[in-house]
Formats: C-alpha cells, structure tokens, sequence
C-alpha cells in the first residue's frame, strides 16, 4: 500500500463543488488497490503556476496536513504542487502531463530539480520536448491514461450523439486582430482549407505558404482560433440529435454568434465519474473533438472513458489513438466537420456495425487501459507498492477546513470561475474582484468625505504610488499578484475621481446600486 499524494489544478470544481470524472475515477481507483490518496486541487487555494501560496496561512495549513499524511510518493499534473511540499519531503515524485511542457508551472526550478522527477507523458510526440528540457531517456514514459468508467448493459440509448465538455476559448490577440483589422484574410482562409483537404497540423507551417498581406510571425498557439473546427462539427451533427453536456462550461458565452450549440448544451451538471458513466451510457455515438495542441497525434481523457461505456467513439484524427487501438478496434475517426457527419449518419443507420464498434472497444479498455495497469507501471518506477487487498482512504483537502484568510476563494466571488484554466480564469473573474474592491473603497471614501480625515491632495499622491507601484512589478513571475497590484491602483484612481468630482460619485453610487 502506498500513500499517495495528489496534486492538480482545476477550477471547475469550485463551482460544481464536486471532483471532476477523471480525478474522481483515478482516486477512486487507487483506493481501490489499497492506497490511501490526500487529494489537494491547488485551485482552492489559489496557488498558481508560481507553486506558492498566496499567504503563508495557507501554505501552513496545507503542509502541517500534508506531514500529518507523511505520503509515500507524490502524483502531480502539470507540476502543480506547492513547492515548500517538494522541498519538505524528499519521496518520488510522478509527473503526469496533461498539456505541452509550456502549460507547466514554474518550468525554472523544475529545470534545477530534473532528477527527482519520473515524468509521465500521454502523447509520445512531446518526447523531444522533454528532452531538449534535460529530462534523460530513462526519466520519460509513455503512459496513455486509465479509465475507471463502466458500461451499464440496463442502461437505456436517450441520445443520438452527445458531447461531453468545454467550449473552447482561445486568447490568440494577434490572430484575432489580425481578422478584425483585414490582414491576411485569404491566407489564413486557404490555409484551413489546406488543413481539412490534406491532414496537416503544422499550422504556422502550412500558413507561410500561402501569399500574405503582412510580416507578422505566427505561431502553431497563435493560429489555434482558427484550425479548432470543434464548434463546426457540433454544428454539423446537430440534426442528428446532438446533446451537449457538462457543468456550465461556458456554453452561453457562445449564444452571440451560435446561439444553436448554446441551447443544445443541458443546464444539468455532469461532473463526476458517476455522472460521467450515466451521461456516455445514455448515449449511442458521442464525440471527442481533440484540442489543436495535440496536432493531430495526442487525444483526450475522454476518448478512453467513451470507449469504456457504451457509446461509440467518433474522434477527430489521432496518430497516437490510432497506434494503440488499431489492432484490436477499427475507431471512426474524422479530419472534418463534413466527414463527422457522414460517420455519424452511418453509425446511426448501421446499429450492428456500432455495437461491433462498442465490443470490441470495451474489450480492449478492460485489457489494457484500466488504472490499476497504470499503477504497475508507476510502482516499478517509483519503487512503491501500489497493491494491497485492504481498500484505502480518502482525505481530501477543502477550503472549508482552511484558516478564515482560505475561506475567499471558496466562498463569494470565486466560486463563480468555471472550466477555464491557470492565469485565464483571473482575466474572467477580474470583473468581481474590481466590483468587490470598489464597493469597500467607496465605503471607505464616504468616511473619508463625512469626517474630512484625509485631503484630497493626498487620495491622488497615493492612486499615482498605486498606479506606478503596479508598473513595477509588471515582471514579477506571480501573475496573481500583478493582478491585485493592478486592481488596487484602479481602485485609487476611481477613489481619487469620486472624491474630487462630486458627479462621478453620484454617478458611481448608482451603479454600485444597480449591480
């Protein structure tokens, strides 16, 4: 039996209040073979790519929990994990990607403790990633997820064809005004159209080929917006009965420009394993649109847990996917809208060739990608057990058990970020943080002006110290910060305005009244 240690970062699960399916089935798993798991989701207590905590409160409560554990071995994603853990015990460390070397936290001092890590990699393409980072050849394994989701044989078909995920949202400035200025329009036009006709994924590749109105540098991140088609394939199916579904996931947001896709999206949450396992089992074909960052080589999470239920996999292309399941399954998979939905009307028409489809995928989930074959593996590279006939125990770490300081970002404004990821979730929660701000400085200017405590001389001297104080630190790692640096010098600054204009303070007292 070992005890491990799980550290991650998801902010959805704030708000769904619940463990997302694949962590949900991982830790279930492990308590399964034995293990006992303190699970710690870093998003609770706001500790971002810089791996520390935003008070040393916090830090302290998670580590007097973390040696009251005293684990055996710790599995993080991404590199998420508070690094006054890593400094305080000495156990091998796992590391499990999810997205490309750059997506992890605190690359530099990663980069000064290589040899303690045994990375694990879901796509056998970023290898040479790894590499050039100075991981050795005998540090890197590749290591397809697990999958803890089960068919229901009493389980009913409800659903034609269901998604289950995230709208994606991708903040790619340049490309994006690029398109509102009119630059580079045709090329950027031909260049998907080279894409979907050939099977090419090098986009900034297949972009410099084409005749360009600029001489700006894109790069394969860049130009992601455009040769993410998932919107267009769900689009393609939606006559075929597409069901989307999720916890929130931002489906609204898209109502604008496909107000379509946003009201096939179900409002009912589907978040955990449990809910997971209903959703794919109610479900004849459901679909696994993979992120562009694969490039046509990693798949999804997802893919698996599809396989494993009884839905038929529809997958866009995946080398990698293909490598493993081909010999046993022969999955449908497409490189483009149009190409979904002739595989989808097939599948949908030819019930013996999908139930076909769907054996065969069961049959190889329960031979080879089940967690407790990825546990023999992590046990042999990190000389743990991992496998004891007693079921292990689950301690998972809440903001609700944190000092009063951990209680915000369990509570109020926050729990209001869902399913977006690292610094990009402050960018859409930045609106509560400024209005929260903002109604205590104003409170706060209401005294000032009754008891005439402070000149208003003053009140601008220090929004411009604010103000500066925030252009200093512009380069400073911990993005978070910069972001209340940020907040806090607006905040003068209006508090200056409302104090030397009387209109602007009356003007504000109504807006702060109407929300």
């Amino acid at each position: 039996m070992a005890k491990v240690l799980l550290s991650y970062w998801r902010s959805d699960e704030l708000s769904a209040g619940a463990t997302l399916n694949f962590w949900d089935g991982l830790i279930k798993e492990l308590n399964k073979c034995g293990n006992d798991v303190l699970s710690i989701n870093n998003a609770y207590f706001n500790i971002l790519t810089s791996n520390e905590a935003p008070s040393k409160e916090i830090e302290n409560y998670i580590l007097e929990n973390v040696s009251s554990f005293d684990p055996d071995v710790i599995l993080t994603f991404n590199n998420r994990i508070l690094n006054s853990v890593l400094r305080r015990f000495d156990v091998p460390i796992l590391l499990y990607d999810g997205d490309e070397l750059k997506y992890f936290s605190d690359l530099s001092r990663l980069k000064k403790n290589l040899d303690r890590y045994h990375l694990l990699t879901i796509v056998k393409d970023w290898i040479k990633d790894y590499r050039e980072f100075g991981f050795s050849s005998n540090q890197i394994t590749y290591m397809p997820p697990g999958t803890a989701v089960r068919a229901n044989t009493r389980a009913q078909y409800s659903t034609n064809i269901s998604f289950l995920g995230q709208r994606r949202f991708f903040l790619s400035n340049k490309f994006f005004n690029s398109v509102a200025e009119g630059r580079d329009i045709r090329a950027f036009y031909d260049s998907y159209l080279h894409k979907i006709k050939n099977n090419e994924y090098n986009y900034a590749s297949i972009f410099n080929r084409f005749e360009r109105d600029s001489d700006i540098t894109y790069t394969n991140e860049d130009l992601w917006p455009l040769f993410d088609d998932s919107f267009l394939t769900l689009a393609a199916v939606l006559d075929l009965g597409l069901k989307i579904g999720g916890h929130m996931g931002g489906w609204r947001d898209i109502y604008p420009f496909m107000p379509q896709l946003a009201v096939a999206h179900s409002k009912r949450r589907v978040f955990t394993l449990k809910e997971n396992e209903d959703f794919y089992n109610a479900s004849k074909i459901s679909l696994s649109p993979i992120h562009p960052q694969a490039r046509g080589k990693g798949f999804s999470w997802r893919s698996l847990d599809i396989m494993a239920s009884n839905a038929c996999l529809l997958s866009s292309y995946s080398s990698e996917l293909l490598d493993i399941t081909s010999k046993d399954v022969d999955l449908p998979m497409f490189n483009s809208p149009f190409e979904a939905r002739e595989k989808a009307q097939l599948l949908l028409r030819d019930d013996k060739l999908r139930e076909a489809i769907v054996m065969s995928s069961q049959a190889l989930i329960e031979k080879r990608f089940r967690w407790p074959s990825r546990f023999e593996e992590m046990q042999n590279l990190a000389g743990v057990s991992f496998f004891e006939a007693k079921e292990g125990k689950l301690l998972k770490l809440l903001p609700e058990q944190t000092p009063s300081s951990a209680k915000i970002f369990s509570k109020g404004n926050f729990t209001k970020l869902s399913n977006v990821d690292a610094e990009k979730s402050f960018i859409f929660s930045s609106r509560f943080f400024v209005k929260a701000i903002l109604k205590k400085m104003l409170k706060f200017s209401n005294f000032l002006c009754a008891e005439r405590r402070m000149e208003k001389l003053t009140i601008i001297i220090l929004s411009t110290f604010g103000f500066f104080l925030s252009l200093c630190v512009i380069g400073l790692q911990n993005k978070f910060i910069n972001l209340l640096l940020f907040f806090y010098s607006l905040s003068l600054l209006i508090l200056a305005m409302i104090l030397v204009l009387p209109n602007i303070k009356k003007i504000y007292n109504r807006m702060i009244k109407n929300g």
